[in-house]
């Protein structure tokens, strides 16, 4: 109930939030959370055509990067032929050989990958004339595509990380954890903070390569400060630029994140003041019950009004320890629950 009332007197420093980011009703806050929930939706699948295209894009990469390998090996393999002479002829054999062996190797292999690219433009409609060239339009989205893509699986490797972070620390923090499990879970942190840092790097050169424009290094020091997946869904940006939402800022989401508190703080005292209630009455009604079954058997069975008033008064200690917690939590200003019976 303390708890509730303390987010509640927060109200304040939400109206200074409210002012300084220029929000008039309270209900903007639950549109931005409607806008967010859309937001957020959209990120859940990637449309199949995109995902086909940036299969294409991406084996096209592949054919071409093995096209451009096997050009070379085999220009390597005339200007070796050309430099032979009577004195370097036995070991020129022996490098032809291989070098004719890797030549084959990646003809081989361009074959696969062309096989596959012609599969994929098969399933998306793209004739062999019209095969995406480096630079062209359709190469430069899906370059960018891919390199989101990357952007978002370091990412999720990132989070991954950081969440399992918090709930070893969390599980280092509780009670009743001995000294070796604290030790044995230091030492996974230490393991697990130098792969943070590592995923970390891995993030900012993908979010370098797929942003634009880029956003600002992520720094070490903000994402161990992360406690909520929402932080990270907000780095998702994926189709859409988010900077002129309110509620993508820190402050907005600071302020929308204040305002909901308080409202479950609010639905969680009248619910509390229907507990206390309800309790106050039961202890009540107990009571009375238990002494009038004593007083009906102290007569007819003695044994029993006997054990029925020795439960009672065990009974009756716990009522009063409840009732003076009660009558405490009463005289607080923001109290507005009943401590009466009825």
């Amino acid at each position: 109930y303390r708890q509730a009332l303390e987010i509640i007197e927060s109200y304040p420093a939400l109206e200074k939030s409210m002012r300084e980011l220029g929000v008039a009703d309270e209900k903007e806050f639950k549109a931005w959370l409607k806008e967010e929930e859309i937001y957020l939706s959209g990120l859940q699948h990637e449309p199949p055509e995109e995902t086909l295209e940036m299969e294409y894009f991406t084996r096209l990469v592949h054919y071409y990067d093995i096209e451009y390998a096997a050009s070379l090996s085999q220009l390597s393999l005339r200007v070796s032929f050309i430099n032979t002479t009577a004195e370097t002829h036995p070991q020129t054999r022996d490098d032809t050989r291989k070098m004719e062996t890797a030549r084959r190797h990646l003809l081989e292999k361009r074959s696969q990958e062309l096989e596959r690219v012609q599969d994929l433009e098969r399933s998306l409609n793209i004739c062999p004339e019209e095969r995406w060239s480096v630079g062209s339009e359709k190469w430069v989205e899906n370059e960018q595509r891919v390199a989101m893509r990357t952007y978002r699986q370091r990412l999720d490797l990132l989070e991954a990380l950081v969440v399992g972070r918090i709930f070893e620390l969390t599980k280092m923090n509780k009670s009743h954890t001995g000294y070796r499990m604290r030790k044995h879970i230091g030492k996974a942190l230490q393991a697990r903070s130098k792969a943070i840092r590592s995923a970390l790097s891995q993030y900012n050169a993908a979010a370098a390569a797929a942003l634009n424009p880029s956003r600002p290094p992520l720094q070490w020091e903000r994402v161990v400060e992360y406690a909520f997946l929402s932080d990270f869904d907000l780095l998702r940006d994926v189709r859409q630029d988010m900077s002129g939402c309110k509620w993508a800022t820190p402050a907005g989401r600071k302020a929308m994140d204040t305002y909901f508190k308080i409202c479950r703080a609010k639905e969680e005292i009248k619910r509390l003041n229907i507990k206390i209630h309800r309790i106050i009455t039961y202890m009540h009604i107990e009571e009375v019950h238990l002494q009038h079954r004593e007083r009906l058997l102290a007569a007819t069975n003695p044994a029993l009004a006997l054990q029925i008033s020795s439960y009672r008064r065990g009974r009756e200690r716990f009522y009063a320890l409840h009732m003076r917690r009660f009558y405490a939590l009463s005289l607080d200003p923001g109290f507005t629950g009943n401590i009466g019976v009825g």
